[in-house]
């Protein structure tokens, strides 16, 4: 549990330090607003930092963890004392004047109580996912007990070919806790997922009133899948956390062109690809979608793009060689052509199962409508990049999602299947509504962003 608690504050303080040399502090109240932002950025950093050491054949020990952290953490100071970037000051505070102000703590209110909940099963919580002790959590104590990658077992585990960032970052909290603690590991997970929820609502504070950022906020945390998901030491949730918060920063940088906003977006993507292949298939779904978003100004926003593109190719490019140098092929359907044509019916089940999965009452209850229905009235009213984004990242990524389980067909086409990643991969979509529909319920209301 120390082990933990002590990755998690080190991440926190890489994350603040990063943020300070990306745009600054102006008061301390931001500081308090974006710990949630800074908790998660810091996280992915650090893993990101963590699986290059492990490609290069590095070794981890708790002294290199937190050298590491504090390393990121001193060169975002740097980057803010060499730019200029503002210290924070005092804020006078004065009483919020918001419409119903009380709807809005009583979402609060939920938020807080379900999150002290995962927080209090977390420390009792046995390791039953069975991915999680199938291979991320192995992969994790071998990270401990060799202190790296050892070429001759790491490649035995299934999926080989995963990257590394969540076996690494458990394997950080391992050496922090020194020993292989599987029970506290899922505080881990549970503090994760506490973060993003506040670094959803530290990112869209000041643009938004609060009666339509909580409510979003308790809709998440009482969604069946994902009470159920929280505190699973697996890489699934995770991934999501990363891709929407870079989708998050993205589409508020394509509305606002705020400079900070997009090496966010680059280092959350860059993250989400180290998490998961899911995660590349993920970012190319959004890059793609963004280029859209901003066609009318592609002369400026693509270039910037683009650089966010090669920043997540760039931090493959470790955990790519390691796998040439050993062997490690990546897990493909290997149909070819005639292939896929021989499956084609698998094509339309996949994509009928994943829109299924997406609206299910059962596992996400209304979230994925209600972002769907906010887009879908945006876009009668008035234009919105934001529109394009969203819609565009769900309708590319359902068929990218429908592309897998074309491909693979040892796997069931069927909500129940045991051996189908889409429950799951709709998680993202899912997440990704409850973040963008806020925007876009305001955006419809007020007719724009507001600064406070």
């Amino acid at each position: 549990m120390t082990g933990v608690a002590l990755l998690l504050l080190l991440a926190t303080l890489a994350g603040y330090g990063a943020l300070w040399g990306l745009r600054g502090w102006e008061y301390w109240t931001d500081v308090l607003r974006l710990a949630g932002l800074a908790c998660l950025l810091g996280t992915a950093l650090l893993g990101v930092a963590l699986a290059w050491l492990l490609s290069a054949e590095g070794s981890v020990s708790a002294s290199r963890v937190a050298a590491l952290a504090l390393a990121v953490a001193a060169a975002g100071a740097a980057v803010g004392v060499a730019r200029r970037r503002p210290r924070p000051a005092l804020r006078r505070l004065e009483h919020p004047r918001e419409p119903l102000l009380w709807a809005a703590l009583a979402c609060a209110a939920v938020v807080a109580v379900q999150l002290q909940a995962y927080l209090r099963l977390a420390h009792t919580q046995p390791l039953a996912a069975w991915d999680a002790w199938a291979f991320w959590t192995p992969k994790a104590m071998l990270i401990f007990y060799d202190r790296g990658l050892d070429p001759e077992y790491f490649p035995t585990f299934a999926g080989p070919s995963y990257p590394l960032v969540v076996p690494a970052l458990k394997g950080a909290a391992f050496h922090l806790e020194g020993a292989p603690d599987v029970v506290a590991i899922h505080t881990l997970f549970a503090a994760l997922a506490a973060a993003f929820v506040f670094a959803v609502v530290g990112l869209l504070r000041p643009r938004l009133p609060l009666v339509l950022l909580w409510p979003f906020a308790a809709l998440l945390v009482v969604l069946p899948e994902f009470t159920r998901r929280a505190l699973h030491p697996q890489a699934d949730l995770t991934l999501d956390y990363f891709f929407v918060l870079a989708a998050l920063a993205l589409g508020l940088w394509i509305v606002e062109r705020e400079a900070w906003l997009l090496p966010l977006a680059a280092i959350f993507l860059a993250a989400a690809a180290n998490t998961k292949r899911e995660g590349q298939l993920l970012a190319v779904c959004l890059l793609v979608a963004a280029a859209a978003a901003t066609w009318r100004g592609r002369r400026y926003a693509w270039p910037r793009l683009a650089a966010v593109a090669a920043v997540g190719v760039a931090s493959l490019l470790p955990w790519w060689a390691w796998r040439a140098r050993h062997g490690v092929e990546e897990f493909t359907p290997g149909l070819g052509l005639a292939g896929y044509w021989e499956h084609r019916d698998r094509a339309w089940r996949g994509f009928g199962l994943a829109v299924e999965l997406l609206f299910s009452w059962e596992l996400w209850l209304v979230a994925a409508p209600v972002g769907i229905a906010a887009a879908l009235l945006l876009a009668l009213v008035r234009p919105s990049r934001l529109v394009t984004l969203y819609l565009g990242t769900t309708v590319l990524a359902l068929l990218g999602f429908t592309w897998s389980i074309w491909g693979f067909t040892f796997m069931q086409i069927d909500p129940g299947a045991g051996s189908s990643p889409m429950p799951r991969l709709v998680g993202s979509l899912v997440l990704l509504s409850l973040a963008f529909a806020p925007l876009m319920l305001w955006r419809l209301l007020d007719g724009g962003l507001r600064r406070t």
